[in-house]
């Protein structure tokens, strides 16, 4: 009996450790969605959206204009903006412009309730062609099927 102890004993150890470091990660993983999406920084915005996903009152809660974001985005630098367009980004309520200049397209998150520059990020350009993609794969797929 002490044997089987002996042997039992460093095994339960061993998936106690385990299913510890299983929790970690779980609890590691639900605060990464919580503060942003998956491996994406959350942003220190002033508005944040209560409920991730639920975009349906993102734009009664925005506090300064469209012309104070665009304002907000002209100062980072010269090029052509686009128009601003409210989203829920992270969790937090911004206002993205779309700024080209020299060829390259940034989108400048601003946020919606104090109008300061959260973000730009340049890696519009690559959604945008991956959202191409996934488009037309999805037309060649209903081609398929007719």
């Amino acid at each position: 009996m002490n044997r089987a102890l002996q042997t039992l004993g460093p095994i339960v150890a061993a998936g106690a450790l385990a299913l510890s470091a299983v929790s970690a990660l779980a609890v590691e993983a639900n605060q990464a969605q919580v503060s942003g999406h998956g491996n994406e920084p959350s942003l220190a915005c002033t508005l944040k959206v209560v409920h991730e996903g639920n975009d349906a009152g993102v734009k009664s809660m925005v506090r300064i204009t469209p012309s104070e974001a665009v304002a907000a985005a002209r100062a980072t630098g010269s090029g052509t903006l686009g128009a601003p367009k409210v989203e829920n980004e992270n969790g937090c309520v911004v206002y993205s412009v779309k700024k080209t200049a020299n060829g390259q397209t940034v989108d400048v998150l601003v946020d919606a309730g104090n109008g300061k520059v959260l973000k730009q990020d340049a890696s519009i350009q690559e959604d945008a062609q991956d959202e191409e993609r996934e488009s037309t794969t999805e037309n060649e797929r209903a081609e398929h099927t007719r």
